[in-house]
Order: structure tokens, then sequence, then C-alpha cells
């Protein structure tokens, strides 16, 4: 009886997304803003004025210029917000009328300030629909590919949706093979550009 060998292969959808990244070149905190992201991120008190805080800690008043010039740079860079801000009315200011911004929040965490450089990085992330995982690259092996002349259509594979949290993803993979930003610096914004590209292996 003759024997016959039926190879068959499956294909698996994924989505091709580009994303537009937008990150912030940093450096370590001088000691001055350390100080006052510090004064403002902890102080239980938030009517307390920020100036007497100051006092207390030993910076005489005649000093605290250098203060109110650093508290400026970080509004100005995004840090921290405030209904308006005047350097010679600095005595006035309570520790609650400045704010961290969302983009503050995860600077000081990362224990760094921006340098004022912003850049942007345009990053192809691939979202496995099977796996329900994302990645960098697909295997070389599964020969990926656009989605055209094959068993899935595009009414199937659009009823899926990605829904991993891509920011953080990337926030994981700094400094990887594909992901051209440094692990110290902080990304600040990411947005898919166009729509998903359909693909298959």
């Amino acid at each position: 009886m003759d024997k016959f060998k039926l190879e068959t292969s499956i294909q698996f959808p994924f989505f091709k997304m580009n994303e537009l990244v937008t990150y912030s070149e940093v450096k370590k905190p001088s000691g001055v803003a350390y100080i006052l992201l510090v004064l403002i991120n902890e102080s239980k008190d938030r009517t307390a004025g920020l100036s007497n805080l100051l006092e207390n800690f030993g910076v005489p008043k005649n000093l605290q210029y250098i203060f109110a010039d650093e508290l400026e740079k970080l509004i100005n860079q995004g840090i921290l917000n405030c209904d308006g801000f005047y350097k010679n009315e600095f005595e006035t200011y309570s520790i609650g009328y400045f704010r961290f911004t969302e983009k503050g929040k995860k600077i000081f965490a990362e224990e760094s300030i921006p340098t004022g450089v912003n850049k942007e990085s345009k990053i192809a992330v691939f979202y496995n629909i099977a796996k329900n995982e994302l990645s960098l690259s697909i295997d070389a092996d599964l020969e990926p590919k656009p989605l055209m002349d094959c068993a899935l259509t595009p009414e199937f594979v659009s009823s899926f949706k990605c829904n991993k949290d891509v920011e953080a993803f990337l926030n994981l993979n700094k400094g990887k093979r594909g992901v051209d930003i440094k692990k110290e610096e902080i990304i600040t914004k990411v947005e898919t550009i166009g729509e998903y590209e359909n693909w298959t292996a």
C-alpha cells in the first residue's frame, strides 16, 4: 500500500502595532530639587508654609531664593503644577499649593529629573492573539507576513482587541533590542500610529 506524507500548517493571527513613544532624557535631581519634591510629596500638613518648613530644615530665608528658582524650573518642566507662581511671593505659598503632574509622579518615582530634552521614537510592538502576549519581534521561523490570502479573514481578526498595557511592556524592555530608550530615561507618552496591522505567522 502506497504511503503518503501530508504536510499542513496552522496560521496564527497577531497584531503589529506601530507606537510613537515620547520620552525624556534625565539626570539625577540636584539636592535643592530633591528636597522640594520630597517636602511636597511627603508633608502631612498641606497648609504648612513651604518657606517655614525650609527654615525648620536649616535653610535661612536669605537663601530661599535658590529654592524659588528651582521650584520655577520644576513647574516649567511639567513636574509640578499650581495656579500661578511668583518667585517674589515665595514666602506666601503653602505645601498644598503645589501638586505633582502625572509626568511628575513618574519622574519622582524614578528619582530622576528631565534635562528638558524630549525625544520621540517609533517602535513596533507585536501582539500574539492566541497567547495574549506582547513582543518586540516575531520568531523568523514563523515567517510573519501581512494578512492577505489566507483562511483568516480581516473580519475574524478584527473581533480581537489588544488588552495589554503597552506602556508598561515598553518600560520593562527599555534598553533591549528594538527599544532604543535607555533604562534611566522616562517614557511619558505612548500612542498607536494608525490602525493595528493584521498579520499571520
